[in-house]
């Protein structure tokens, strides 16, 4: 969950692109690549990264422009969408709203795998 004592980008901002998505906003694409090998003293390390598909992502609209600056608050736990080679994109789950405002005060980033 964010706090907003450091956000760059505010929680109105988040609701401001909720309502604002663009048409032809595809998101952030990534493509998971994973590899192990093992070091001099024998311990075996099992690594993922997610390499960002420029072409293939969003240039960057209200909706998504913010996301990339909170990749560290994403929960690895359940960052394991997708295998070597899988495409995933990075969503907002999770949106809970202010009861009295409406106005969003939490969300979590996470990656889902791109079926298309």
């Amino acid at each position: 969950m964010s706090s907003t004592t450091d956000l760059k980008w505010s929680f109105e901002d988040l609701a401001a692109a909720e309502t604002e998505i663009a048409p032809d906003c595809k998101g952030k694409i990534y493509r998971v690549r994973e590899s192990s090998f093992m070091r001099a003293n024998g311990a075996i390390v099992y690594q993922r990264s997610y390499q960002p598909l420029k072409r293939k992502s969003c240039p960057g609209c209200p909706a998504c422009l913010w996301m990339e600056d909170y990749l560290q608050e994403i929960d690895y736990k359940v960052a394991d969408a997708g295998y070597d080679g899988d495409i995933v994109r990075l969503v907002v789950t999770n949106v809970t709203h202010d009861w009295e405002s409406g106005i969003v005060d939490g969300y979590d980033l996470e990656f889902a795998k791109v079926t298309k």
